[in-house]
């Protein structure tokens, strides 16, 4: 069990108005500079969400920006009894209740939390597991906007940016247009159901951002440092194709903690915090543990069009033909369903089960797992039979095999398909795919 402890106080006098020049790139680039001199001993925010979403602390965000998305949506925000964020994100195979913002599509929502003060110059940190699908886009920022003065202070760590999880964007803005941007490839691989830290050192005094994972720097930048508070946001968005494609149902982005200690001595502009935008929705109790399945429509209860076929395809899902009595998909002999799974990686441990019913008579069918990078280039595959030469056959009854993939290196989107041999058809039923890790 975690120890809980929410520290939230009232802006220390640690501001001034604009103050602080920028101090010469000799001074900056010194090796002399320690980023802890000024480093306060207490945390003005800790937070590990072992008592929930404190509404004293943090609003839950429903709103939308940014274009061919349904914005993020507090339907999307939950706890666990030991004390995780989960921070839902749906994608383009979702068929659940859940509706967008402003929208009848629970497709391609997302979920963020803001804290309700603004902070100015300190170490800002989270804990977590990023959002693992190509799609969309794990997030952890500080952001103020005044139309009036055009300004847009922002610092932003970025995770999945041009279909690659070993990348990393950093960006501090000032303005709409004025902006420090830098793209990092980094030795982790972000999503592979590991914790990891991310971090920001936001600095006035000199002018300075350093970015951290896992406490190694990653990026310094040294230009268009925000000077004004900003609210935190940590969530998971849809941009419009910089992250992808969603092809998924559900996954999450899990939060340990997350932590925010100013630095004295570094002047900036206060700025409200509040609640002036969002409504009040909070889960009032917690949900347990995600186990999330990389599949889309794995028992063939959701969104049909998860799984493609052409259109001369007779492949059917059909009702009570499945585990328990489910539904499950048929697939008939010289046929063929399949979908894509991004965002896998050489590096991962992953396994495959699959149950399936072989028709009597039938000479059955088999999983194909087809290896690419984004392209259409095959770099490898694999096969799991079902026939009624297997061991584990039961006549007119599902049984289950799996497979753990050996995953060739340059891998980023596996093809699944579901083919039935050219004699008699079969059904399969609860599909799973995921990292043999503990998520």
């Amino acid at each position: 069990m975690k120890t809980k402890r929410i520290l939230l106080i009232g802006l220390l006098l640690l501001t001034s108005c604009n103050g602080g020049g920028n101090p010469s790139l000799s001074s900056v680039h010194t090796s002399e500079f320690d980023p802890d001199e000024n480093l306060a001993s207490e945390s003005l925010l800790f937070d590990d969400f072992e008592n929930g979403i404190d509404i004293d602390v943090w609003e839950i965000a429903h709103t939308k920006w940014g274009n061919n998305n349904n914005g993020v949506v507090y339907q999307n925000v939950n706890y666990t009894s030991d004390g995780i964020l989960v921070l839902q994100a749906n994608g383009d195979n979702y068929a659940g209740d859940i509706k967008g913002y402003n929208s009848n599509s629970g497709k391609r929502t997302g979920a963020a939390l803001i804290s309700n003060e603004a902070f100015g110059p300190g170490r800002f940190e989270v804990r977590m597991k990023v959002l693992p699908r190509f799609g969309a886009t794990t997030a952890f920022w500080t952001f103020y906007y005044d139309d009036k003065l055009s300004l847009n202070q922002e610092i932003d760590i970025e995770l999945n940016v041009n279909n690659d999880f070993r990348s990393v964007w950093t960006t501090n803005w000032t303005t709409l247009n004025d902006r420090d941007h830098f793209e990092t490839t980094t030795n982790i691989i972000h999503n592979d159901g590991e914790w990891h830290v991310y971090k920001f050192e936001w600095h006035t005094n000199p002018k300075r951002i350093d970015y951290y994972v896992d406490d190694i720097l990653i990026h310094t930048s040294y230009t268009n440092i925000p000077t004004y508070a900003g609210r935190l946001w940590i969530g998971n968005w849809f941009p419009d194709g910089w992250a992808g494609t969603p092809d998924f149902e559900t996954d999450y982005t899990l939060v340990d903690y997350i932590r925010y200690t100013p630095y004295k001595n570094n002047p900036y502009t206060p700025t409200n915090g509040g609640r002036s935008k969002f409504p009040d929705h909070y889960p009032t109790s917690p949900i347990s543990m995600v186990k999330n399945n990389l599949i889309s429509n794995p028992g063939f209860e959701g969104l049909e069009t998860a799984w493609r076929k052409e259109t001369t395809s007779k492949v059917e899902i059909k009702a009570n033909e499945g585990v328990n009595n489910s539904k499950a998909i048929y697939v008939p002999a010289n046929d063929i369903t399949y979908q894509f799974i991004t965002g896998i990686d050489e590096t991962f441990d992953m396994i495959l089960k699959a149950k399936a019913k072989v028709e009597k008579g039938s000479k059955g069918g088999y999983l194909l797992v087809e290896y690419r990078p984004l392209e259409t280039t095959l770099l490898g595959y694999e096969v799991i039979e079902f026939s009624f030469n297997d061991s584990e056959y039961i006549e007119n009854e599902f049984y289950e095999k799996s497979l753990n993939l050996t995953i060739p290196e340059g891998t980023k989107r596996i093809e699944l398909s579901l083919i039935g041999h050219d004699q008699g058809g079969l059904y399969f039923d609860d599909l799973y795919l995921n990292l043999t890790k503990k998520l």
